[in-house]
């Protein structure tokens, strides 16, 4: 079935291309529907240590983005190359916006949760290569099915307000379509200045509990516990450093590490943890982008000497609209840590 999907869309993201282009990096094929992709070509080392090494297709995804009318619009993705062998087809995006008013839209389905930078920004347009540990360890595909409401407050504040499912769509105990209909909740208020940029906010609910069987043949309950994260952000552009941006994350959670999944759950009771992500960005000339990313991650803050402190550097190279090459390398800080070199070329259309 998934092949026969993956074949489909393949075919009509050939087509698509015969279609008069529209606007750069998108195929209009009418009024109402565009299409565009992004394809990623990376090759990585991790000292040897670890499966990922070599050459990969690290993202083939397609986009359909769609404008009803005036007021409602929508988007639908499709990754290409996920799984552990980069051959299967996960449904991404798939979502509809509703501007209710000038200064309101309602946005429901499965999207990318509009918290802090590293869960709201898409990763072909994200500043570092792959995502901080934190993310991948509590909001893995950083996706969310439910809806929220953005509010314009003024011409400088938002406030978001939202209901999703618990589990990110990729969370190694998500067992069900619905996840259980375990709930979590979003609230977050966002303020724009020319210079400085804040957003805090706060995600809470709860993580299902399960059943799991460990050797020799014994069950275990995992019980159903709360997960909650606050963060505050803070994005500065400094007056007359135009190229700089300066980027800062501080998040402070409680949740179970999914890690194991439903058939070897590693952790059974929830932790405290806690987690930093700084980032300085320097365009060097227009086409050229240097970005330091600086993360330190406490899964558990009542255990010592389980810290992940990571430092990454990733150079981009941008020779053609929509045409990024880059070469980056991580120092990891962690007990079982690999530091890992990068390169990648990147390709949206």
């Amino acid at each position: 079935m998934q092949a026969r999907m993956r074949d489909r869309i393949v075919l009509l993201w050939a087509i698509s291309v015969l279609v008069p282009a529209g606007a750069a990096g998108e195929v209009r094929i009418n009024e109402k529907l565009r299409l565009s992709g992004t394809l990623r070509v990376q090759w990585s080392d991790t000292e040897g240590r670890e499966g990922r090494d070599g050459f990969e297709t690290r993202l083939a995804r397609l986009v359909a983005g769609f404008q009803m009318n005036a007021h409602i619009s929508g988007r639908i993705s499709v990754e290409l190359a996920s799984g552990e062998r980069a051959q299967n087809s996960d449904l991404l995006d798939a979502y509809a916006r509703w501007q209710l008013n000038p200064r309101t839209i309602v946005s429901l389905g499965q999207q990318l949760m509009p918290a802090f930078y590293d869960l709201r920004t898409s990763l072909p347009q994200h500043d570092a290569l792959e995502l901080p540990t934190v993310v991948n360890t509590y909001f893995r595909g950083r996706r969310g099915r439910g809806v929220y409401v953005e509010h314009q407050l003024n011409s400088q504040s938002r406030a978001l307000i939202g209901v999703w499912n618990s589990l990110t769509i990729r969370d190694p105990q998500l067992n069900e379509r619905g996840g259980e209909a375990r709930m979590m909740a979003l609230l977050a208020v966002r303020r724009d200045h020319e210079q400085v940029r804040f957003n805090i906010g706060a995600l809470w609910g709860r993580r299902p509990g399960f059943l799991s069987r460990i050797a020799p043949n014994n069950l275990i309950n995992v019980p159903e516990v709360d997960r909650r994260v606050l963060y505050g952000e803070v994005e500065i552009h400094p007056a007359g450093l135009r190229p700089l941006t300066l980027r800062w994350t501080s998040l402070a959670g409680r949740d179970r590490n999914p890690a194991g999944g439903l058939s070897n759950p590693q952790f059974l009771s929830p932790s405290n943890y806690t987690a930093q992500i700084g980032y300085v960005i320097y365009n060097l000339r227009s086409n050229h982008r240097l970005t330091l990313r600086w993360e330190e991650f406490d899964p558990d803050t009542a255990r010592r000497n389980d810290s992940v402190r990571v430092l990454g550097i990733f150079f981009h190279f941008f020779p053609e609209p929509g045409v990024r090459l880059t070469a980056g390398y991580e120092w990891v800080d962690a007990s079982e840590g690999r530091n890992r070199a990068y390169f990648a070329a990147q390709f949206q259309f």
